[in-house]
């Protein structure tokens, strides 16, 4: 019975209600809810803000007065990302070629599509140049017609958009020994 008095005190010594315990409940509660809630908004910032809103990257615009002074001619040149190949040949020698481009646009809608095209004008790059030979591509010659033909096929590629001129930043090609490669 002692025992039954004991808990009948226990129950009856309720804590008064205090403004520093419910500071303290409301806390324990509210600082985990903030910090979901700031993670939710940073995971949709990251993972859901699509690139329609955001301008793409790796072009310069440049802005000359037009001759007879009626404007300015607006020339925007879109750097391509590094695209390598292996060239076709037929002694046993690896040849393999890495190119840098510039596209020049003439306008800053023609971005958005170029950029929205990048995989498929890589691939029709790449599809000419496994078949070109390290000839093909050697002297002014063959410089020539490799940028005329990258210009003609992207022009196909991205029609309507209008690709000016195909600029060639660097190109390298790099030869290799197959029988060295396989000693190694």
């Amino acid at each position: 019975m002692a025992e039954d008095n004991e808990e009948e005190i226990e129950e009856s010594e309720e804590v008064p209600i205090s403004s520093g315990n419910i500071k303290k409940k409301i806390l324990i509660i509210l600082i985990p809810a903030i910090l979901l809630i700031g993670a939710g908004v940073a995971a949709v910032v990251v993972f859901f803000t699509g690139s329609k809103n955001q301008q793409p990257q790796g072009y310069d615009i440049v802005t000359q007065k037009n001759a007879d002074g009626s404007g300015d001619i607006v020339t925007i040149f879109y750097t391509l990302p590094e695209i390598s190949a292996r060239l076709r040949t037929s002694n046993g020698v690896f040849e393999s070629i890495r190119i840098k481009l510039n596209l020049e646009l003439s306008s800053a809608e023609d971005v958005i599509t170029i950029n929205a095209l990048m995989p498929r004008i890589n691939d029709i790059i790449i599809a000419h140049l496994v078949e070109l030979t390290p000839d093909e591509v050697s002297g002014s010659e063959g410089f020539y017609a490799l940028k005329t033909e990258l210009l003609h096929r992207i022009n196909l590629m991205v029609s309507p958009v209008k690709v000016s001129n195909v600029n060639i930043k660097d190109l390298n090609i790099q030869i290799t020994d197959a029988l060295e490669k396989k000693e190694d």
